[in-house]
């Protein structure tokens, strides 16, 4: 997906230069993870780009030709470790990138690169394919990033510290849990969550259910009734 034209303007070194009066996010990547972007970043619709399997060349030239016209690409899929992932490989001959393995769960692969195109330097998002995956790494790293670009001042969703009624049991893993959770403030005045239910990167059913994501610390979990940071998805 790629933003355009922008609300922001961006200078070469990535910061907003000067507003524009609107904008439009279309889609690009090898899954269909990121649909719905210009409502959540509240930076404008939504545009299909190309969704789809994708040969190197002509992944290469749609990559190009988004960096030309638009102020930011966000791809989805395509950004593992695997031998052969088209996006990456693309994306490594033709933009200077950084791919990185971040310790949360789900949504592990990121990447974050410029895109030179003529005297125009576009960043690019790369967002993992599995939908879930996708959500949650969008959710922490692309989000907030557009928002700025779009010249907004409250980049990161809210959070409320909640209560996790039934608990919100994990392994020990060194890495952070973004588990999928619904929930509402109750007659104590305090805000209370449960797990949606099936928490694996592609369990995107379970997922649509979910209008909030608990940030699990490493180790066992959460303690039914015990306390859990909680990102609202339903508030901007």
């Amino acid at each position: 997906m790629c933003v355009s034209p922008a609300s922001v303007e961006l200078s070469a070194t990535g910061r907003p230069a000067r507003k524009r009066a609107a904008s439009e996010i279309g889609l690009l990547g090898t899954s269909t993870g990121c649909a719905g972007v210009g409502d959540a970043c509240g930076t404008g619709d939504s545009r299909g780009i190309g969704v789809g399997a994708w040969s190197g060349p002509a992944l290469e030239s749609a990559l190009r030709d988004a960096a030309a016209t638009y102020d930011a690409i966000v791809t989805s899929g395509g950004v593992s470790m695997g031998e052969y992932d088209v996006v990456k490989a693309v994306l490594s001959r033709i933009a200077d990138m950084r791919w990185m393995q971040i310790a949360i769960k789900p949504a592990k692969p990121f990447a974050f690169g410029i895109l030179a195109v003529g005297d125009r330097r576009t960043p690019v998002f790369g967002l993992p394919g599995n939908p879930v995956s996708s959500l949650v790494s969008f959710e922490l790293f692309a989000r907030p990033a557009l928002r700025k670009m779009a010249g907004h001042t409250q980049l990161d969703r809210p959070t409320v510290v909640a209560v996790a009624d039934d608990g919100l049991r994990r392994r020990p893993d060194g890495k952070t849990h973004y588990m999928r959770v619904a929930g509402g403030f109750a007659d104590d005045g305090r805000y209370h969550v449960r797990s949606v239910g099936a928490q694996g990167s592609h369990q995107l059913a379970a997922t649509s259910l979910a209008d909030g994501i608990a940030i699990v610390p490493d180790g066992d979990g959460i303690s039914p009734g015990g306390a859990v940071t909680t990102m609202l998805l339903s508030v901007a």
